[in-house]
């Protein structure tokens, strides 16, 4: 992605920001025919890395390009901005478009049925610590039972 250099960063503290404020991103594989999916993620460091975790439907075709080449780019796109030359107090000016987003690539590494239930559990607890309403301990049997149709993956 480019980005001039007031603008780019390369800062994973950042990175990791964005992706648990944004959650969704855009898995794209890097077979020729560039297939993705929108999954929901959720960060850890591990190491001073990264680790982005996540999981997808068995029958999703990406599933199975990704247990053959396990190459991936992930796409977070965060808030987003027309700007008007009208706003400049300087003239000319031409339009622009403010945003922010995260290009996150690596290897993909498929995880046990246990790591899977894990990682489903972490991000619906993420997500539904501020609301006070749900946990997965509360359906862990359900989780189980549909864990079989799931790959997780780091």
């Amino acid at each position: 992605m480019y980005a001039p250099a007031p603008f780019y960063s390369d800062c994973p503290e950042l990175a990791a920001k964005l992706v648990d404020d944004i959650v969704m991103g855009t898995l794209v594989a890097a077979d020729p025919l560039q297939s993705a999916s929108p999954l929901p993620f959720k960060v850890r460091s591990r190491e001073g890395q990264l680790v982005l975790e996540s999981h997808l439907d068995i029958r999703n075709p990406l599933c199975e390009i990704l247990q053959q080449q396990n190459r991936g780019k992930i796409i977070f796109w965060g808030p987003d901005a027309y700007l008007s030359p009208a706003l400049y107090s300087r003239q000319p000016r031409v339009p622009t478009w403010l945003f922010v987003s995260a290009h996150l690539a690596g290897t993909v590494n498929f995880v046990s049925a246990e790591e899977t239930i894990s990682i489903v559990s972490a991000l619906s607890n993420n997500k539904e610590a501020s609301r006070n309403a749900w946990k997965s301990e509360n359906a862990q049997e359900y989780i189980n039972k549909i864990a079989t149709g799931i790959k997780g993956f780091t």
